[in-house]
């Protein structure tokens, strides 16, 4: 039964099942390409396996939307091979495939074109496919342009954006550096270094290109745009607050962490009250506040959830259980107004949990 199902799975999901999406083909690898070589198309491939989270969210969310179908019928031969499978077992050995979802894009002789790893949303999936279009976008072909040494600035950050959304992270990394120390202040600040700048698995948010971002606001503003630079800056904070908070930062770097964002969100706030309530709690744990951490988490324990226990537990585990007086103000952190029965009942037997464990 259960081989059944995953049959019928696969050949759902192989068939054209969007009326006005990616049309994807019955074929195997060898007749895409074929058909390719007729019809002057490239090949998409979506390497998938049945347990991918990312690999539903996009088949359900993009490839069902109209405009994927616009884009990729016009281009490609689209099939998708389950990986897990006799097909897809083939094809992830023969073009190295580790990682679920991986995108190919494949020239009808086969040679692989482009590749991207992940899940996006529409517009900037297309974007990325779109690159393979271009046979001078092709990983050999520009890593042959570098290692020659008369590589534009332009086309490093096009070799950038190629290495980042093929995923291949040690070469991204030591050439970013490697333009970043050459990279003057009008080029970091440019339109065109942005995707490289404000992209965290390139750039790793960080107190220093926080305050990078925010020391040249007004010049970030004007070519990237408010919304996006408020999005990035949130988006640092949040991180930034939240490894703190689940003890991946270490004590040294806290006082810097909360005076620097401290500084920037009363300069230019930012409308979220979750945020500030990170921080206040962050400035009182910065501090050995210990007290005021409590009743902090009491008077905010309604913009916590589920999915933040492991923020809750960072949290809870700098208090010091000996200190008796302090775990009495914890067993009497109000619950009363946590809506969702689930988070209730899980912070209740945390708390009972916490205060009668000796370590």
């Amino acid at each position: 039964m259960k081989r059944l199902i995953i049959l019928f799975i696969v050949n759902l999901l192989a068939s054209p099942v969007f009326p006005q999406g990616i049309s994807f083909r019955s074929a195997s690898l060898d007749e895409a390409l074929r058909l390719a070589g007729e019809e002057r198309k490239l090949v998409f491939v979506d390497c998938f396996t049945t347990w991918c989270a990312p690999c539903i969210y996009m088949t359900n969310n993009v490839f069902s939307r109209k405009e994927a179908g616009d884009f990729f019928n016009k281009h490609f031969i689209n099939v998708m091979f389950d990986m897990e499978q006799e097909e897809g077992m083939k094809l992830g050995h023969r073009y190295a495939v580790t990682s679920y979802p991986t995108y190919l894009v494949l020239a009808p002789d086969g040679e692989e074109r482009y590749r991207v790893i992940g899940r996006y949303e529409l517009q900037q999936f297309i974007e990325r496919i779109s690159r393979g279009l271009d046979e001078k976008n092709t990983l050999p072909v520009l890593e042959k342009e570098y290692a020659s040494g008369n590589m534009t600035r332009e086309r490093v950050i096009d070799y950038l954006v190629a290495l980042d959304d093929a995923r291949r992270d040690p070469p991204l990394q030591q050439i970013f550096n490697e333009q970043m120390s050459g990279a003057t202040l009008d080029e970091k600040t440019s339109l065109a270094f942005w995707p490289l700048m404000g992209n965290p698995r390139i750039n790793p948010h960080s107190v220093e290109n926080a305050r990078f971002v925010f020391d040249h606001l007004e010049t970030f503003r004007a070519t990237i745009g408010d919304a996006e630079i408020d999005t990035y800056l949130h988006d640092a904070y949040n991180t930034l607050l939240t490894q703190y908070l689940v003890n991946k930062k270490t004590g040294e770097d806290a006082g810097e962490l909360v005076t620097t964002l401290r500084g920037q969100l009363a300069a230019r706030p930012i409308p979220d009250d979750a945020l500030r309530c990170k921080l206040d709690i962050a400035e009182a744990l910065a501090r050995q506040q210990f007290d005021r951490v409590v009743i902090l988490f009491g008077e905010n324990i309604t913009r916590f959830s589920l999915v933040d226990f492991e923020i809750i537990m960072g949290i809870f585990n700098r208090l010091d259980r000996k200190d008796k007086a302090l775990m009495e103000k914890v067993a009497v952190i109000p619950l009363d107004g946590i809506t969702d029965p689930t988070f209730k009942l899980a912070m209740r037997n945390y708390i009972n949990y916490f205060i009668s464990s000796e370590t």
